[in-house]
């Protein structure tokens, strides 16, 4: 007879609850591997820059046009150790060799034992033509139609802006000048080479895309396009290593929520004397590294952080003047003990628990005597996705500025500094976005009676998919200034000035 959740929930050790959710997901595939096709010279270190990369390739590891590389060798950004690079060398015209090289180290990684060496994905990149010739080398068609090909593949049409460019000069100025050039330029490729495009598998994804200012939502379909081909652990992995897009970075950390709270429903773990500190530094953790920030000084993880998000949460913690009616929990929530006493409801962050540390129980548990202790907690998790959300968009507005500013390809992402981080929070309170996520928390919390661990759940599920949240423009032009005086001058870890 298969074991029953409960008694599943039982079996759970104190080691498991307080691990990291997203750790465990890294522990199981350190790695997220892409191979970079094609010709030399379509713009691949560009597009690695674009999506995920602070503005610099390593020169010794290769992606520069016309440079041959070992196919084997492998290449990192510096902002991202978990992402693995290969180059394929580019496809010359009656090139077989290389051809040859790519199909058997495809077949090699396919047949590796640890998920974190295989292949994961390849980006077969494509310049679209500008005067005519052939779209495709032979040597890109035999991978694309390959019977034996087993990794995903998504055609990236590179360089975009050139066709767009050439023809929006033909244009009169008008509001909608760019977006019927791009239109056309769209319309004019794919008819011109609708033959060629015929010879491919349907099945098979494929994206124009540029990496030039302006054209950042083509990458954001190229980062949609490839989660939908990556599954199960790979998706974290790639959703928290992308630059583009703040939807699959939202979600991530939702799922990651839901992977770790789920077995939490009516657990009878009991597990005395364990601060809910701890509880706060894995879902601190968990949601942080979901959004996959250049974080080289350990911001968001320090003690001033974890200060200013405790505090975000002030105005949840006041205790309700009417009297919330008693729950009967039944016998699996007795048993656990539940909680000895009144928890003071002006510290519920450095109380010990006497139930179990997974949310949606405990708070399941702690809702009998202290509602505001349920406001606290579920706002935790909200305002720190949603300072993510304010952070994201702090930092692509530090980022574009960078790209001005050095005239060249725009950089996906910057390294965090603590000026964007204290931004980020002082954007969501100031915008009263803050105010209006809570209102939403008090709503809840005062009009639910039969409380259940899943509905909690899905309520924090629903505010922080309903309540999204982009910095003013006054912010992001502060983000924009960059660095000011005076800003390093706080240590993160004490709080104190220096």
């Amino acid at each position: 007879m298969p074991e029953s959740l409960e008694d599943q929930l039982r079996s759970l050790t104190l080691s498991e609850e307080l691990k990291s959710t997203f750790d465990g997901i890294v522990d199981s595939c350190p790695k997220f591997r892409i191979l970079l096709a094609g010709r030399s010279g379509v713009g691949k270190s560009a597009l690695i820059n674009a999506v995920f990369g602070s503005g610099v390739v390593i020169e010794e590891h290769g992606l520069q046009a016309g440079i041959v590389r070992d196919i084997n060798r492998e290449f990192v950004l510096p902002n991202n150790p978990r992402l693995v690079f290969h180059d394929s060398q580019g496809f010359s015209h009656g090139d077989g060799t290389n051809f040859e090289t790519v199909l058997k180290f495809i077949k090699e990684r396919n047949e590796q034992p640890k998920l974190e060496d295989r292949l994961h994905i390849i980006w077969l990149c494509i310049e679209i033509p500008m005067y005519g010739g052939s779209l495709l080398e032979t040597a890109e068609e035999k991978i694309l139609n390959s019977p034996d090909m087993k990794v995903p593949i998504v055609v990236v049409f590179t360089k975009l802006d050139k066709p767009v460019n050439k023809i929006k000069r033909k244009l009169p100025k008008t509001p909608d000048q760019d977006a019927i050039a791009r239109k056309t330029a769209k319309e004019t490729f794919w008819a011109d080479y609708a033959q060629s495009m015929s010879t491919l598998s349907e099945r098979i994804p494929r994206v124009e895309v540029s990496v030039k200012l302006g054209f950042r939502d083509t990458l954001d379909r190229l980062v949609e396009l490839t989660e939908k081909e990556v599954k199960g652990t790979l998706s974290y992995i790639w959703a928290s290593s992308q630059c583009p897009n703040v939807d699959l970075k939202i979600e991530a950390s939702i799922q990651i929520g839901r992977k770790k709270y789920w077995r939490g429903l009516s657990t009878s773990l009991n597990l005395p004397g364990h601060s809910l500190a701890k509880w706060l530094d894995v879902v601190l953790r968990d949601i942080v590294f979901c959004w996959g920030f250049d974080d080289p000084q350990g911001l968001l993880t320090s003690n001033l952080f974890k200060k200013k998000m405790t505090a975000l949460q002030e105005d949840l913690l006041d205790d309700d003047s009417n009297p919330f009616p008693k729950i009967t929990l039944g016998a699996t929530a007795t048993a656990a003990g539940i909680i000895s006493g009144l928890i003071p409801p002006a510290a519920p962050f450095a109380i010990p628990i006497a139930a179990g540390l997974v949310f949606a129980a405990w708070v399941y548990k702690v809702y009998l005597t202290t509602p505001q202790v349920l406001r606290g907690l579920m706002g935790y998790i909200v305002d720190l996705t949603i300072v993510m959300q304010s952070l994201f968009w702090l930092i692509r507005a530090r980022a574009q500025a960078v790209s001005e500013a050095g005239g060249g390809d725009p950089v996906a992402t910057i390294p965090l500094s603590k000026r964007l981080v204290e931004l980020a929070f002082t954007a969501y309170a100031t915008d009263e976005h803050s105010r209006t996520v809570h209102d939403a928390l008090r709503q809840f919390v005062k009009r639910t009676v039969a409380l259940k661990p899943d509905i909690v759940l899905e309520h924090i599920v629903e505010i922080i998919t309903s309540h999204r949240f982009q910095p003013a423009e006054r912010f992001e032009s502060d983000a924009e200034a960059g660095r000011e005086p005076g800003e390093d001058d706080v240590n993160w870890e004490t709080g104190r000035g220096l």
